[in-house]
């Protein structure tokens, strides 16, 4: 027997009115054309409706009709972007609501799935349930409303297989489309959005996402959903259909018989035994494979914005305020009390230290099980580790004291902070990027903020990449024969340690800076060379112009190796020998530890390169903070309708019969094309 997902513990959600009526009032979304720089585009134009308890609707309309774009109004999900405006009213049971309020009272399930490959199921959810649920349930109760997700939406068999990913084997796409809704309906939102649930799966499996989204309206949430062309049994699962052509209402309301009696009315019957889904489609989309099918499609779609239009008591009815509220206006009471309930459970006051410290655990310990699950990377990490530092420690093994050796020292060295940087700074730039899409809904979610999850990730990588030089650096040392003595490893082992948290800050900081994981290995590798290139190895850094020359401020590399330079050679004498013991050749000056380092320009106290090196590792770290919190979603705020001036460009103030709106004088291309 399934277990309601309203199991669990008992909350003023559960305890209040059945549901929430979301009504929107005439949304109006600009953005500004890329090719004219005075020129606005209409994206929605004066939509109006509502949407109750238990209702699935659906929102419809071809290739570019604002689908996706009135989904993320509702929502209060639309990122900024320069010179983009939003105007309108949003309702909750006739309360105007505010854009932070509907984080609290919704859950927006996007299109493509954004989940952590190797956590299982029950992982994930638990995750979720620790960050979202209030403090004050109990670990009990979290773990039944895990449960209870779980059973609702049909993933008992498969709890605790991995997510996993196009390259880690785990769930199939279904059951990864219904874990990304699972996660959204851990903390029991009334209200819920999802962006083209069915797309990309097969039937069967659409059906199920389908059937799942029936479960929960029938459960009392109101359900809204954008979905490009659904086959005759998933349209015969809606409740209710918002037509949308070219940003402007076709028909909102019934999808049953009221939907044919008014497309039967606008002179477009449905055919008998026909996927209503397919012929409306059909009926707004515009045709341009010659020029009388495109000026025929257009009358079309304009008679039939024309038929919606003249009939405002439809849309009045359709966007009614919903339980205990008036026509667009006051809510009483009791409604208005259970809200503000709602809303101090959902984002208590005074919990935001306690969240963060709860969520830099929760992340820490997800990214440690990330990385220490994929045991192919791990192990192959290791071996390359050891591998280098046998192959090092052999070529330069057992180094005397002649002249020569100061050469082959300075290699050895110069290989170690390379090879500290390289690999580490590479391997970690690829980190953010490939965790934006998740990090990014969970933060849209509120669920954490930057600073603990840029720890955590932080903190998660010092275990495989510290602990691990601690055995490689003792290894590759005493093997080459570096400098004997108890101080001198441990200060190289201390300079090891640091150059390691430096390429850690720069891999998160280039990991901050880039678009996608594909750009990790194509930009880490320039900036981690040229660092080398300063590094006062390949070149004098006193003859290098003063137009690039500043880069040698900023290479960690350059204070890590010269730090390394002097710990070895600071006061250390040599053999005034070649190797094999055998006398200079006369004319060939015989050199001391202090000597070679005057020669390298190599002066600086240890101490200064040591303090330099962690000063960059903190600004690293500081910089990719701020890139990140630069980068956090922002999204448009809804204004007004006062407030919403007339659009310059293509567009004219026209006034109709239902209220008064900007409605553009659109040509054809506005419309979506039949492919």
């Amino acid at each position: 027997m399934v277990t309601p997902l309203m199991a669990g513990p008992s909350t003023d959600l559960e305890r209040g009115p059945a549901g929430l009526t979301l009504s929107w009032v005439n949304l109006n979304y600009v953005v500004g054309e890329a090719r004219k720089k005075k020129a606005q585009k209409l994206v929605l134009d004066g939509v109006s409706g509502s949407v109750e308890p238990r209702q699935v609707m659906a929102i419809m309309g071809p290739s570019g009709s604002g689908k996706t774009s009135l989904l993320n109004v509702l929502a209060c999900r639309v990122p900024q972007m320069k010179n983009a405006k939003l105007f309108g009213r949003l309702l909750v049971n006739g309360h105007d609501l505010r854009e932070h309020d509907m984080a609290q009272l919704s859950a927006y399930v996007e299109q493509h799935e954004a989940l952590f490959a190797l956590s299982t199921v029950r992982e994930t959810f638990m995750f979720t349930a620790k960050l979202r649920l209030p403090d004050k349930s109990s670990p009990a109760e979290r773990e039944a409303r895990v449960q209870s997700t779980i059973a609702e939406l049909n993933l008992v068999r498969c709890a605790d297989t991995l997510v996993g990913s196009a390259k880690v084997r785990g769930l199939s796409g279904g059951e990864r489309r219904r874990v990304t809704i699972g996660i959204e309906l851990i903390n029991n939102p009334p209200i819920i959005f999802m962006d083209e649930p069915t797309s990309g799966l097969d039937s069967f499996q659409a059906q199920a996402v389908m059937d799942t989204l029936r479960r929960l309206a029938n459960s009392g949430r109101t359900v809204l959903a954008s979905i490009h062309q659904p086959r005759s049994s998933i349209y015969n699962s809606l409740d209710q259909v918002c037509l949308l052509a070219g940003g402007r209402t076709v028909y909102i309301g019934n999808a049953g018989a009221a939907l044919a009696a008014h497309f039967a009315g606008a002179s477009q019957p449905i055919p008998t035994a026909f996927n209503p889904a397919d012929f409306i489609i059909d009926a707004v989309s515009v045709d341009y494979k010659d020029p009388a099918s495109t000026e025929e499609c257009v009358r079309r779609v304009e008679a039939l914005l024309a038929a919606w239009r003249v009939r405002p008591a439809s849309v009045l009815t359709a966007t009614a305020a919903g339980r205990g509220g008036t026509q667009y206006g006051a809510v009483d009471g009791e409604s208005k009390a259970w809200l503000a309930r709602i809303m101090e459970e959902r984002h208590p006051r005074g919990e935001a230290w306690a969240k963060s410290a709860t969520a830099f655990r929760l992340l820490s310990s997800r990214c440690f099980q990330e990385l220490t699950r994929d045991k192919s990377a791990v192990a192959l990490k290791m071996a390359a580790n050891v591998f280098f530092a046998l192959i090092f420690g052999l070529v330069y093994f057992r180094m005397d004291r002649s002249q020569t050796s100061l050469q082959n020292r300075t290699g050895i060295l110069f290989f170690t902070a390379m090879n500290m940087a390289f690999g580490i700074s590479i391997d970690t730039a690829s980190v953010i990027p490939s965790q934006l899409a998740v990090v990014g809904r969970e933060r849209a979610a509120r669920m954490y903020s930057i600073a603990p999850y840029y720890l955590a990730n932080w903190i998660c990588r010092l275990p495989l990449d510290v602990v691990p030089m601690l055995g490689i650096s003792a290894v590759q040392y005493f093997m080459a024969g570096l400098r004997p003595g108890v101080e001198p490893f441990f200060v190289y082992f201390g300079i090891a340690v640091i150059e390691v948290q430096a390429s850690i800050a720069l891999g998160m900081l280039i990991s901050a800076l880039l678009p996608s994981v594909e750009a990790a290995p194509q930009l880490a590798p320039l900036v981690v060379i040229l660092m080398l290139m300063f590094s006062g190895y390949f070149l004098n850094l006193q003859d290098v112009p003063a137009w690039i020359g500043w880069i040698k401020y900023v290479s960690f590399i350059r204070y890590a190796f010269e730090a390394l330079m002097v710990n070895e050679f600071k006061d250390a004498s040599f053999d005034c020998t070649t190797s094999g013991g055998k006398p200079l050749p006369p004319g060939f000056p015989c050199l001391d530890g202090n000597m070679y380092l005057k020669q390298l320009n190599f002066e600086a106290p240890i101490l200064e390169s040591i303090r330099n090196l962690a000063i960059l590792a903190l600004a690293f770290n500081i910089a990719a903070y701020i890139v990140l919190v630069l980068r956090r979603p922002r999204f448009l705020p809804l204004r007004p309708e006062k407030e919403m001036p007339g659009l310059t460009g293509d567009y004219t103030q026209q006034t109709s019969n239902l209220q008064t709106s900007l409605l553009p004088s659109r040509p054809a291309e506005k419309f979506a094309s039949v492919n």
